[in-house]
């Protein structure tokens, strides 16, 4: 580490949060994962605990997102994503978008974002979307973000 650096001031914030309650997950439609067990968030980003949101800017930050899905035929295609939501008006900028495929029994999704950034007044969350013909169930599942704030 160079002479006169802060050890802290390169030490993310740390938000571990976790589903706990099924939720639906109905067909053609990308649906926001709610987290209403929080591990951790010393700095609040889970803002609304239970809810959605994961980071608010400004801020750097790496998501990793898993779920499990239950009652997706195999071979239903699916897809993940992380949106920033703006406070202010709602509007929504989309992220990375992952495909999957459903498998015999639960099918589960992992998601990684290694880095990105999110705007000043604006929320992160994570989306799921399959493409068959029923509803789903969204049955368990946690994220793990690391954040710098700017």
């Amino acid at each position: 580490m160079p002479a006169g650096s802060n050890q802290e001031d390169d030490m993310p914030e740390y938000v571990s949060v976790g589903v706990t309650d099924a939720q639906s997950l109905p067909p053609d439609t990308w649906t926001t994962v709610d987290w209403p067990k929080e591990y951790a968030d010393s700095a609040h980003h889970h803002w609304n605990r239970g809810g959605p949101s994961l980071v608010h800017g400004p801020a750097r930050y790496s998501l990793t997102a898993n779920v499990r899905i239950k009652g997706l035929p195999a071979g239903t295609e699916l897809q993940a994503r992380a949106i920033e939501r703006r406070e202010s008006d709602g509007k929504i900028e989309a992220g990375p978008i992952a495909e999957y495929v459903a498998s015999e029994g639960d099918t589960f999704v992992h998601y990684a974002l290694p880095a990105d950034t999110v705007k000043d007044g604006s929320r992160v969350r994570f989306q799921v979307i399959h493409y068959g013909t029923q509803t789903a169930q969204i049955t368990g599942g946690s994220a793990k973000v690391l954040i710098w704030e700017q």
